[in-house]
């Protein structure tokens, strides 16, 4: 059971097939102003209701908090906030009970009637005015709501906040048998009281915990408490400081906080003097350059990375590792540039390099990269580079990893026409990086899915999935997959024939493709513009014939085709549409196929091209398409 908030930076997968999701909308003016009616001692008249409700706006808890403090002053001072009135309240109370409400509420969480007189260090008398503020289940006591906390913790003064926190992570820790079980509590207290040798301690220990549980919002707290407390101790040197910089920084890349991962990757590099730590930050900086579709600039960071490691001959595991990770990146970054075969020369040195480490983590990175060269480049894996990765990450326990080998399966079966068999694996790796607390990798596998969805003629179900990728992408500041979603989604609005909303996220994605220099996708998004435009009789048939006469070798030849003979068949040239469909046909295969076929039908009697159209789309699960523009 998840409970969240709406207007946050991270959004719940809402698939039916997995997940129920209840929206609690705000109350009625009318179910409020009932609300205040029953839960009032006395009888409120309707003008101090009429000021009442409004200001609840819609929330019980507001509406509850509003009424009793009308009830305990004239009806005539409204307080204009929650907070004011919750405020009123506790200093309402006796000195004695508001004193131990405020220590009460460092604890944070919950606490113990023994934990909470230790910090007091005095016993506590029963207090009945704390009753609605505190509940104890099986001797925890917790505070009913979260506000009745923080609005407490807000009236102490902060030295006394600094030498409360102190008392608490001090007696929490010598109450633990193993106070390595609670160290990012230990750690929070001792950050918040100055103590910042316990904090280097247990932040560390928290955040590598919290990291191999993929628990990414804590494994960063921690980090940057321990960060951050190593900066200021003169008995922590520089290269421990860095190396916990280097853990944050990947782990706010998994959050999508490229921000602060930079920020983190940045102070690596200053702190440490040591080639691999100083590389592998360079690294970190590259990869989020190319994220960010600053590719030039990724390069160069690269290649000064790799002049720092040197190239000669060496045993030190930790360069090798730093050599094999600049390879990665690289074979990564041009993968997005379109250059397969330079991705897999990269691919090989990296492989090559984590053999010689013998490090299995950095050869699965290797192979994956492999794998999807290989995929791209339209060749089987014989060698199984793409299996191998995926059982190496899992056996690892990096799932943010393995969502990726997940996707690549997906796209291989995708591209061999194994529509079910794709979706299954981009299902897996959504289900993998969100395990993994991973927002890029998660949504990587509702693009894809929601891709297959759209060309399925599932368009709604597709819209559902490509939005949420959208949202999160554009949140988290990663514009290639934001150019990526937007494409698919200016793809879907106009096989529904929505024009306004086709044109405006294909023209929005082309723009941001150029300016990222994304030359592959660019040919995609210009297509899938084209396209859109012939569907609304926008180009001249000649034209696009002459093009096409022109044409070069290429993986989209297929669609063009498409593209081509539907606008000549719309402008009554049969003729030239039939040879234009004939050419691609010698070639084309899966669905660019069954969409050509479909096509030819439609200048004579096609009956054949009708049964086998329809044969390759039952069995890629097509259950619509959009009709065809001809006039």
């Amino acid at each position: 059971l998840i409970s969240a908030r709406p207007g946050g930076n991270w959004a719940i997968d809402e698939d039916p097939a997995t997940r129920r999701t209840i929206t609690l909308d705000p109350l009625t003016d009318e179910l409020v102003r009932s609300l205040v009616i029953e839960a009032s001692t006395t009888d409120l008249p309707d003008t101090v209701l009429d000021r009442i409700v409004p200001q609840a706006l819609g929330n019980p808890l507001y509406a509850l908090e509003l009424t009793k403090a009308v009830e305990s002053s004239d009806g005539d001072d409204i307080p204009d906030s929650v907070e004011q009135l919750v405020s009123a309240r506790i200093d309402a109370l006796s000195a004695d009970a508001r004193g131990v409400l405020r220590v009460a509420s460092v604890f944070g969480g919950e606490f113990t009637m023994r934990d909470l007189e230790a910090v007091l260090e005095r016993e506590i008398d029963h207090h009945e005015e704390l009753n609605e503020f505190l509940v104890t289940h099986s001797r925890r006591i917790e505070f009913t709501n979260a506000l009745f906390r923080d609005v407490a913790y807000e009236g102490l003064p902060f030295s006394q906040r600094v030498t409360l926190h102190g008392r608490v992570g001090e007696h929490l820790e010598a109450g633990a048998v193993e106070p390595e079980a609670i160290a990012g509590l230990l750690s929070e207290h001792f950050s918040l009281a100055n103590n910042h040798l316990q904090t280097w301690h247990y932040g560390r220990l928290a955040g590598a915990a919290a990291r191999k549980k993929a628990a990414n919002v804590e494994a960063a707290a921690a980090l940057e408490r321990a960060v951050r407390s190593g900066r200021t101790l003169r008995s922590i040197d520089n290269e421990a400081v860095a190396g916990i910089a280097l853990d944050l920084g990947e782990t706010q890349i998994l959050l999508g906080n490229f921000e602060r991962a930079r920020s983190a990757f940045d102070l690596a590099r200053r702190s440490s003097t040591v080639t691999h730590i100083n590389a592998t930050a360079m690294i970190g900086i590259g990869g989020l350059k190319e994220r960010e579709g600053q590719f030039t600039q990724s390069h160069r960071w690269l290649n000064r990375a790799q002049e720092s490691l040197g190239d000669d001959p060496t045993d030190d595991r930790q360069v090798l590792l730093a050599r094999s990770k600049v390879h990665f990146q690289r074979a990564g970054l041009l993968h997005r540039l379109g250059d397969t075969p330079g991705c897999i020369i990269e691919a090989r040195m990296a492989l090559g390099n984590a053999e010689d480490a013998n490090d299995l983590q950095a050869m699965a990175e290797a192979l994956q990269r492999l794998h999807l060269a290989t995929v791209y480049s339209r060749r089987p894996d014989r060698i199984g580079y793409g299996p191998r990765a995926l059982e190496f990450f899992l056996e690892l326990g990096q799932f943010d990893r393995a969502s990726g080998a997940h996707n690549n399966l997906g796209i291989e079966h995708y591209f061999n026409g194994r529509w079910t068999q794709a979706a299954e694996e981009y299902e897996r790796a959504t289900e993998a990086g969100m395990r993994a607390g991973s927002m890029v990798d998660s949504m990587l596998g509702s693009l894809n899915s929601g891709e297959i969805l759209s060309e399925q003629g599932r368009w709604e179900d597709a819209l559902e999935r490509l939005h949420q990728a959208r949202r999160n992408w554009e949140g988290g500041r990663y514009p290639v997959g934001l150019c990526a979603a937007k494409l698919f989604l200016g793809t879907t609005y106009d096989r529904m024939g929505e024009t306004v909303e086709a044109e405006r996220y294909l023209t929005e994605a082309l723009a941001a493709i150029q300016e990222l220099g994304l030359e592959e996708l660019e040919e995609d998004a210009r297509l899938r513009l084209l396209e859109h435009e012939v569907a609304q009789g926008g180009h001249d048939p000649v034209e696009l014939l002459e093009e096409w006469n022109r044409r070069s070798s290429s993986v989209h030849e297929a669609r063009f085709a498409q593209i081509v003979a539907t606008a000549l068949l719309a402008g009554h040239r049969t003729d030239e549409a039939l040879a234009v469909v004939n050419v691609a046909l010698e070639s084309a295969d899966g669905i660019d196929r069954a969409h050509l076929l479909r096509i030819r039908s439609a200048m004579s009697d096609g009956s054949d091209d009708d049964v086998e159209a329809q044969q390759i789309f039952d069995s890629l699960g097509v259950v619509q398409v959009r009709p065809l523009p001809i006039a």
